[in-house]
């Protein structure tokens, strides 16, 4: 009796290390690069101009649309509610504050249902607000939540979080995708990323290499979170409840970068006059990838082919179904911080809805003012 229960006891451990052993070995699928195009198209159907917002977002749900960001005197947050012609038809400001309903700066929006949420990462809280932007209640996190996308149940929302974990070194340890449920704050971890970053002391001067940073982008669709290493160039699909679903890494070639332009790169995120607070050495390569724009049937990966942010016109981008199979490649309309390398930037200066990309674009004028635009584009996938 006792051989029997050994034996049944050896062969059930045997099959929890061989399920626990294919968990674990669960690798991307391998596929080459498509360079087929692919008939999506997109065709400009109207813009305005933003004179009083610095550093726009985009908000949209599937009938109403918001533009918000920075007042010009830098003292409060404006949002914007505009019409399906980019009519303006609602407005209102929040006063940065420690007070109920005030905003600490750095906050991003995500609205369900008749609510909004407010991710105040100075505060390190969660203003709510009703459907006319009135004050509810706020609650208190524990971790900065960057950039976050609100599901569509209003229970859940996802969130890219900053390892504040130092390592020897007192360098940042890591990043985190996570989905958050409320009200509790319970998050469950998608994926981790490593910092990527390689930084040096020489000579009492701090270097940082821009070609090891390793970014990401993520965004919520359903039930599903899908997550770009941009880096590796791998996808991931995940579901809500922590499941990896599915995984692709594409094989690109290494894009090579002879010339850096270091003072471009320089110019166009710390602007003219001003001085990088480390000294930044390129690779000779950069990530293969940028941000993922979501559209209706499928979703756009841009492609990075050098050290500069500015573009002009429409860019190459890789096209997905949302089972993460490669069609082949698009033309996208640029929009701003469409190659941005700085490590905490998850630019949200874009959304589609009801056949339409809506997307903040950038023009500097004679006197080196920054224009901001707000653009809506026509899709035919």
């Amino acid at each position: 009796m006792r051989k029997n229960t050994l034996l049944l006891l050896i062969l059930f451990s045997f099959l929890i290390c061989c399920k626990t052993g294919e968990k674990s070995e669960i690798k991307p699928d391998v596929r080459e690069e498509k360079t087929v195009p692919v008939d999506v198209l997109f065709q400009k159907v109207s813009s305005i101009d933003l004179p009083d917002l610095l550093y726009p977002f985009i908000l949209a749900t599937d009938d109403e649309f918001y533009v918000y960001g920075y007042s010009l005197n830098k003292k409060e947050t404006s949002v914007k509610k505009f019409d399906n012609h980019l009519q303006l038809v609602f407005e209102k400001k929040f006063p940065w504050g420690q007070g109920p309903g005030d905003l600490g700066g750095g906050t991003f929006f995500s609205k369900s249902g008749d609510t909004f949420y407010a991710f105040d990462n100075i505060q390190q809280r969660i203003n709510v607000f009703n459907k006319n932007l009135e004050f509810e209640r706020f609650l208190t996190t524990k971790q900065v939540y960057q950039s976050p996308l609100l599901c569509a149940d209003g229970k859940n929302f996802i969130a890219g979080i900053y390892n504040m974990v130092s390592d020897k070194l007192r360098h940042m340890a890591g990043a985190e995708i996570v989905a958050v449920t409320f009200p509790g704050l319970d998050k469950k971890l998608l994926h981790k990323f490593p910092m990527g970053l390689k930084v040096e002391t020489k000579n009492g001067q701090k270097i940082s290499y821009a070609g090891h940073y390793h970014q990401f982008d993520y965004f919520a669709r359903e039930e599903n979170v899908y997550i770009l290493d941009m880096k590796e160039y791998i996808l991931y699909r995940f579901h809500l409840d922590g499941t990896l679903i599915h995984s692709v890494r594409v094989n690109v070639e290494i894009v090579p970068v002879l010339d850096s332009k270091r003072e471009q790169w320089i110019k166009e995120h710390y602007g003219e006059y001003q001085r990088s607070p480390v000294k930044f050495v390129f690779t000779d390569y950069v990530l293969p990838t940028s941000w993922m724009i979501p559209l209706g049937k499928g979703f756009a990966v841009i492609r990075r082919y050098g050290y500069s942010r500015q573009c002009n016109g429409m860019v190459e981008a890789d096209y997905f179904n949302y089972n993460l199979e490669m069609l082949g490649k698009i033309k996208i309309p640029c929009f701003d911080r469409i190659f941005d390398l700085t490590l905490f930037v998850l630019p949200r200066v874009t959304a589609y809805s009801n056949g339409h990309l809506y997307l903040v674009s950038k023009e500097i004028d004679k006197d080196d003012n920054e224009l901001y635009i707000l653009e809506k584009w026509q899709v035919q996938e």
